[in-house]
């Protein structure tokens, strides 16, 4: 029977807080210059018109790329030692794709997040689909505001946030966890600024938002990462010199960076600024939350999804999925 989110399980996480790491760079004007720069150098380039506008993309361990082109019935699967195009997945473990937005993996396993059905497909790494999440569809509606999908757990659960009908920058997100029996556990609050990511490593969440501390000479971002209970395991705050002020694309809500991923090794990548301008740079962070390294990549590449030691993205107008190499020092 379907029914509102109110009653269940709303109770407020502890939060208790087990570690904190604060980065030593943090305080320093240009904390560019306490970690190693590492140089991304382009080696792969695929080109098609069904490249035209990219929703997503996931990296497998092979390196294999799984992009879902926005707006159509499929996803792409390209290898780079194939020189291209190996596979069209258009087949969910129930039917036909309608309209998949986002790619992902846990557990071992390929999952595709199709929108128009609100179901999640898990695949073998060779294509073949297992089994078909559909806890979206089966969760209690919540009573004023949408479900909106973030990512599967290893165990199949769903992560999801409930979106007011009225959000504001200033609303509060509820950050829920959806459990095979239906139970629907809140984990946290976030912003509507905030991105929520989950480590294939250690199956910990990650949420990247706004630094609300002002400092007169720069803007910040501050990336959290808690367990599945809401515990947080440190809550770090970064600094950098902005370059060329907040996004231009006045639709969306400006924010202290541009975009955030977790690589396939756990760390984490935060990009700022808006490539449009130019500014594309990257900050990464171990799985403690230790700064490790910067990196800037062309002001075309927007970029999706990151492996140990290679970014993936496509070209912002050509029709092009791009990997990049991370050249460590």
């Amino acid at each position: 029977m379907e029914g509102t989110l109110g009653p269940l399980n709303r109770g407020v996480p502890r939060y208790t807080l087990l570690f904190v790491f604060l980065a030593s760079a943090c305080n320093s004007a240009s904390p560019e210059r306490r970690v190693p720069q590492w140089r991304a150098v382009e080696d792969t380039r695929f080109t098609s018109s069904a490249l035209t506008n990219v929703a997503d993309i996931e990296a497998g361990l092979s390196g294999t790329m799984y992009v879902v082109p926005a707006d159509q019935p499929h996803v792409l699967v390209y290898r780079p030692e194939a020189n291209g195009l190996v596979n069209t997945m258009t087949q969910g473990v129930t039917g036909t794709l309608a309209r998949p937005t986002a790619v992902g993996s846990a557990g071992g396993l390929l999952w595709i997040f199709d929108d128009a059905t609100q179901i999640a497909h898990l695949y073998q790494g060779s294509g073949a689909p297992v089994v078909v999440n559909d806890l979206m569809v089966r969760a209690p509606k919540p009573g004023n505001g949408k479900l909106r999908f973030d990512g599967v757990l290893r165990d199949a659960s769903i992560l999801a946030r409930i979106w007011p009908a009225d959000t504001t920058p200033g609303s509060g997100i509820l950050l829920l966890r959806i459990t095979h029996d239906v139970k629907v556990d809140t984990i946290a609050f976030t912003r509507p600024t905030a991105t929520v990511l989950v480590s294939a490593v250690d199956e910990m969440i990650v949420i990247i938002d706004d630094e609300l501390e002002v400092r007169k000479d720069s803007t910040g971002f501050r990336f959290t990462k808690i367990n599945l209970v809401g515990d947080t395991l440190y809550s770090n705050p970064w600094y950098y010199r902005a370059r060329g002020g907040p996004p231009r694309d006045e639709s969306a809500t400006p924010t202290h960076y541009s975009a955030a991923m977790i690589a396939t090794d756990g760390s984490i990548h935060v990009g700022t600024g808006d490539p449009l301008r130019g500014d594309t740079r990257w900050y990464v962070f171990g799985m403690i939350g230790k700064p490790s390294a910067w990196f800037e990549v062309p002001r075309y590449a927007r970029l999706h999804a990151a492996g140990a030691d290679h970014v993936y993205g496509h070209h912002s107008t050509e029709q092009s999925i791009l990997r990049f190499a991370l050249a460590k020092r």
